[in-house]
């Protein structure tokens, strides 16, 4: 459901800033968008700076992504080295790319992007449907209790995306650092390096919101060879665990959406998440 055009930032941090009496946007599309980084390659040489776009999608169609500067409050690595800052090599809308990587270190890197929130809204009959296409509990309870099912849709969303990056042979003393949480405030993590995988053996992962694990949640494997083409989708146990058979080479992409209800929320009733991760597996 969440696009960008047009609409209006708001920090994604605890608390919230004091311009909330923003006006909402009101032409949206019915459904989430699929929102991820993509490189050409996900593995590279040192050295080598990586190229990567920004997409959004939906059911096997995509195009870039058309975010604005502004609304990308982080981008950064972490690898056998540490953190990397890497903001400065932000060049939304290039022509090849929509930044350029600096991945200094031999060993595996995760690259993570945050964006600010956005506020926006829908009729009631759209906004519904949404809700029940991605199993988003908590707002239909809410809405449902409240007999607020025929009002309105309102909604603040903000964006995470994670990639798995290579640089140089992968090996299993560097590729813990994707099982690890990062602290987004919702991610998927692997509990297994995806290059690690053995014949036949399946992909578990965690999903966490504000790091607890998420019960409940719809997690979805989409092919990005064919445009980001869903091909599974999973919905996570009481311990935020969920498992995806991955049987050949490829470019993947996970992802998951998940919303609370806002309290006396002054443009918004519910604060929506979405986050991605993409990564590929074999030679």
């Amino acid at each position: 459901m969440a696009g960008n055009g047009g609409a209006l930032p708001i920090a994604c941090r605890k608390g919230w800033p004091g311009w909330l009496l923003a006006v909402l946007v009101l032409s949206m599309p019915a459904k989430a968008h699929d929102f991820w980084v993509e490189p050409p390659l996900f593995q590279t040489e040192p050295g080598q700076t990586v190229p990567a776009m920004i997409w959004v999608g939906d059911h096997g169609a995509r195009e870039r992504s058309p975010i604005q500067a502004r609304r990308i409050v982080a981008l950064r690595s972490v690898g056998p080295g540490g953190v990397r800052d890497q903001l400065p090599g932000l060049e939304l809308g290039g022509v090849a790319a929509d930044m350029h990587l600096l991945l200094t270190e031999r060993g595996t890197h995760l690259l993570t992007l945050e964006t600010d929130h956005a506020a926006i809204a829908l009729p009631a009959d759209r906004f519904n449907t949404y809700l029940q296409q991605e199993g988003l509990t908590p707002a239909i309870a809410w809405r449902r209790e409240r007999g607020q099912e025929g009002r309105p849709g309102r909604e603040i969303y903000c964006r995470r995306a994670k990639v798995i990056l290579q640089v140089g042979p992968l090996h299993p003393g560097s590729a813990g650092i994707v099982t690890q949480a990062t602290g987004l405030n919702l991610e998927i993590v692997p509990e297994v390096h995806p290059g690690l995988l053995k014949q036949g053996q399946a992909l578990p992962v965690r999903v966490l919101f504000d790091g607890v694990a998420l019960a409940g949640a719809q997690v979805r494997l989409s092919d990005l060879t064919a445009d980001g083409r869903p091909l599974d989708q999973q919905v996570t146990d009481h311990q935020g665990r969920a498992r995806f058979a991955i049987s050949r080479q490829g470019r993947w992409l996970l992802s998951v959406v998940w919303t609370k209800p806002i309290p006396d929320g002054i443009v918004a009733d519910f604060e929506t998440r979405f986050a991605s991760l993409s990564f590929a597996t074999g030679k």
